[in-house]
């Protein structure tokens, strides 16, 4: 009988080539979202006329991009009630079996509730018309009031800071898995 060692303990099975692909792009995706949104006041607020065209062209994306992660994440969840995950490692103990359960919930609602909450504020704007996603396709307004599109501009701020910090939670989860437990964790979403 061999020894219980990292080896032994490696978590079995893959995720599938689709949701690895649906993972990755939804990563990059959002981080780069995340990065626009949190520089964009910059400019907007500048006087220079050449930084707020590039920041209408940077919302224009961020938009586009908003929605595209609503489809993606609608897709993750249709592939995902159709497709088993693999088991997690058998040495995590039940609390951190829950904490990673509890973060790909909080990843999924973010996912959704993040990109809508921008929708409803867009939609309360001082020009409120359809969006053009990548110059492709309109997406008309949600039927919000301005006070529900104040009260979503406040929130889609804070989901987007969860959102920050939902992320940071889940790479230094992988960090760990893969320096500390040495168990293989994060092999399974590597393309």
């Amino acid at each position: 009988m061999r020894a219980a060692g990292p080896a032994a303990r490696t978590a079995r099975g893959r995720y599938t080539a689709v949701a690895i692909v649906l993972h990755w792009l939804t990563a990059v995706i959002v981080i780069g979202n995340l990065a626009g949104g949190l520089t964009l006041a910059r400019f907007f607020d500048s006087p220079d006329p050449a930084m707020v065209a590039w920041g209408r062209t940077i919302i224009g994306l961020h938009k586009s991009l908003g929605l595209t992660v609503i489809a993606l994440t609608l897709v993750r969840i249709a592939w995902r009630l159709g497709h088993a995950r693999p088991p997690l490692p058998g040495h995590m103990t039940s609390l951190e079996r829950m904490l990673a359960r509890a973060t790909h919930l909080l990843f999924y609602v973010l996912l959704l509730a993040l990109p809508i909450s921008g929708w409803a504020m867009m939609s309360t704007g001082r020009t409120v018309r359809p969006t053009r996603v990548f110059g492709l396709v309109s997406i008309p307004p949600l039927p919000v009031t301005q006070q529900l599109g104040a009260m979503f501009g406040d929130g889609h701020e804070l989901l987007g800071w969860a959102m920050l910090a939902t992320i940071v939670l889940h790479i230094s989860a992988a960090v760990k898995h893969q320096f500390f437990d040495r168990d293989e964790l994060l092999a399974r979403m590597l393309p």
